[in-house]
């Protein structure tokens, strides 16, 4: 799945794959499903975003703006350096729902 997200004027395109749990969880040693529920709870609770969901979501933002384009750079702290602020709250349904679209299967099952 691929889509982009306007940062700070910036353009930024995504890319969600099946990789995509993988590669959040080799760079920043973290399960993205239960982090996952952690965003949930905070969308769910009138949207307040806590600072951990503030970083799974910086974080899920940066895996998919690496699979979209290989020049990001390699650090997290270089990539949001390029940023003169990082309102979340104006991307956060975006990257949520991108990704949560890359977990759907689009095959019908039939009994044997």
């Amino acid at each position: 799945m691929r889509g982009s997200i306007i940062i700070a004027s910036k353009t930024v395109e995504l890319k969600a794959t099946a990789s995509t749990l993988r590669r959040y969880r080799a760079w920043f040693n973290r399960d993205l499903i239960k982090d996952f529920k952690a965003v949930e709870r905070d969308f769910n609770n009138g949207g307040d975003l806590s600072g951990e969901v503030i970083e799974i979501i910086e974080n899920l933002t940066f895996v998919m703006a690496r699979q979209a384009d290989p020049n990001v750079p390699v650090l997290i702290d270089d990539w949001l350096d390029q940023f003169e602020s990082f309102p979340i709250e104006d991307f956060a349904i975006d990257v949520v729902t991108l990704w949560a679209k890359s977990l759907k299967a689009d095959i019908e099952l039939k009994n044997a």
